[in-house]
């Protein structure tokens, strides 16, 4: 399994699903780059940021999934930025509305951070949920990744490596969120070969930063 950011999203919930929801299935190994461990820290970073516009369309994500009418947390700016996204893809929402704060799109300051909302967002991000993947890990990651915070990453591997998987984690300093996708690609490749040829893995969950 390998994915970058919103594939690492899925591939680390998928593999922390894995043991108990299709324990028949025969995984070698967990690539990870760019996580996003903690939807609501991957918010927080999108806010007032260039990628901005993206948060009307995961709240919309979010309600498909839920359908606890979640517009109706939002203020008429909100809601008509939240019908808007309704089709469009990340990049689409990103340039429809660069730097937008999910202050602007509140019905009432807070009312994202509502429990009802909190727990969902909990609920999806992998540093909560349960299970821990088989399968050796490599997770790589832009130290000032700017749309997937790296501390929530961590948390994420720090619990792997408490659970007694093998995580070997590559953290790049001069790197951000799309540059790393391409230079830390080749990582990813060598770590799958060596798994697929049956070598052993490298450990270096000691090497995680807090």
């Amino acid at each position: 399994m390998w994915g970058y950011s919103g594939g690492a999203f899925a591939t680390a919930n998928a593999a922390q699903l894995q043991p108990r929801y299709a324990p028949e299935l025969d995984i070698d190994a967990v690539a990870l780059g760019g996580l996003l461990g903690s939807v609501r820290k991957t918010i927080d970073a999108f806010s007032g940021s260039v990628v901005g516009g993206a948060i009307p369309m995961g709240i919309h994500g979010l309600d498909r999934s839920y359908a606890r009418d979640l517009r109706s947390y939002l203020n008429a700016f909100g809601r008509r930025e939240y019908d808007a996204s309704a089709d469009l893809c990340i990049f689409e929402a990103v340039q429809r509305r660069p730097f937008l704060d999910i202050s602007d799109i509140e019905a009432f300051p807070g009312a994202l951070d509502r429990p009802e909302i909190s727990a969902m967002l909990a609920e999806n991000s992998p540093v909560n949920r349960l299970g821990v993947p088989t399968a050796p890990v490599y997770e790589y990651h832009a130290r000032y990744d700017q749309m997937a915070p790296v501390r929530p990453a961590r948390a994420v591997l720090r619990n792997y490596c408490r659970a007694g998987a093998v995580v070997e984690y590559r953290e790049a300093l001069a790197a951000e969120h799309l540059s790393e996708m391409v230079l830390g690609a080749p990582g990813a490749v060598a770590f799958l070969d060596r798994m697929f040829q049956g070598r052993a893995p490298v450990d270096r969950c000691g090497a995680i930063p807090r």
